[in-house]
């Protein structure tokens, strides 16, 4: 989060609520910064219950693939 600035890429944040090795609080705190230091183009979603890199709501990973196939081009 220190080293966000405006040049930055978007991001497509997913995160679940049991994650623990990476706190919900640090994604969101993450977010926030992206969002006020001006990177447009971040989504996140919290998925309650998943913990970490286990990626099972159908409707946020099909979301999250439309995003990086959508935001390809922009993330160069």
């Amino acid at each position: 989060i220190f080293q966000v600035d405006e040049n930055d890429p978007s991001f497509f944040i997913y995160h679940g609520t049991n994650d623990g090795l990476c706190p919900l609080n640090q994604a969101v705190e993450f977010f926030g910064v992206l969002n006020a230091t001006g990177v447009e183009g971040n989504v996140m979603r919290v998925c309650e219950g998943m913990g970490h890199g286990r990626y099972h709501h159908p409707q946020y990973y099909m979301e999250m693939l439309e995003w990086c196939v959508s935001n390809a081009e922009a993330n160069k």
